[in-house]
């Protein structure tokens, strides 16, 4: 009789945690069973999985699996063959064949006002794709131009015109906006239904919020009060009373009557 390799061993385990039993000695860590147990349910659902493709690259494992007319990559690692690390699964979303003349979400607001969050909940709820830029920029270009912004206009409006560019495609784009003036996004925008939120939030707020970050220096929300000079909105929120979820919900309204 063969005995069985690391593979079978891993193709064993992914079997396991389709089936209906229990996660706890499937999982490595007692405290990530619940967030496994919540990514494999839609296939424990099911009665039947079939295994489309199985690849192993070490520790990790590359599942395709089908259901009917569902299907779900599932990425896992295991070290031991015996135990999941850590566990992610995808669904094949519906097509998407895009928005004519393209959308655009641009969000202003000061430092820690909750920019990131109200494009992390425009994800979260469009049922479409969108393409989120936390930061006016895409690709890794070196950090002094990043700091030093003055010292490479050119760069930061080419990155304007690349989120244009792919907007115009057919694509939905949605950036903060960085501290650059709405011409900037006027301009790279110019033929796309173009949405302009401002945030709010009183100092007393943004500073208590800036606290609880390592990725700003301090004092920048202070310093950053002023963004909204210049600016003219369709929508305008108070983070300290109105939630990132109730922001992009409104706001992916207002875009789902421009989109043709």
């Amino acid at each position: 009789m063969r005995a069985m390799t690391a593979d079978d061993a891993r193709s064993v385990l992914f079997r396991a945690l389709v089936a209906g039993g229990s996660l706890d000695d499937l999982v490595r860590d007692p405290d990530d069973v619940s967030k496994v147990a919540l990514r494999m349910r839609p296939l424990r659902a099911r009665t039947s999985i079939e295994v489309a493709s199985f690849a192993v690259n070490g520790d990790r494992v590359d599942v395709t699996a089908r259901s009917g007319d569902d299907e779900w990559r599932v990425v896992f690692a295991s070290a031991d063959g015996a135990r999941v690390d850590w566990l992610e699964v995808f669904h094949r979303p519906p097509a998407f064949s895009g928005v004519t003349g393209g959308l655009a979400l641009v969000v202003n607001g000061p430092s820690s006002a909750g920019k990131s969050s109200v494009l992390r909940e425009v994800r979260a709820h469009s049922a479409i794709p969108w393409v989120v830029f936390d930061e006016p920029m895409f690709g890794l270009v070196d950090v002094e131009y990043l700091i030093w912004r003055d010292r490479a206009e050119v760069l930061h409006r080419g990155f304007l015109d690349g989120m244009g560019a792919l907007a115009l495609a057919g694509n939905c784009v949605a950036t903060s906006a960085g501290g650059h003036p709405q011409s900037w996004f006027d301009a790279a925008f110019a033929g796309v239904p173009t949405l302009r939120v401002g945030l709010d939030c009183n100092s007393v707020e943004l500073a208590r919020r800036e606290r609880g970050r390592r990725d700003v220096p301090g004092g920048w929300a202070h310093a950053s009060l002023t963004v909204h000079e210049g600016w003219q909105y369709h929508l305008r929120f108070d983070t300290a009373v109105t939630d990132a979820a109730q922001i992009a919900t409104q706001a992916l309204e207002v875009l789902s009557d421009w989109s043709p």
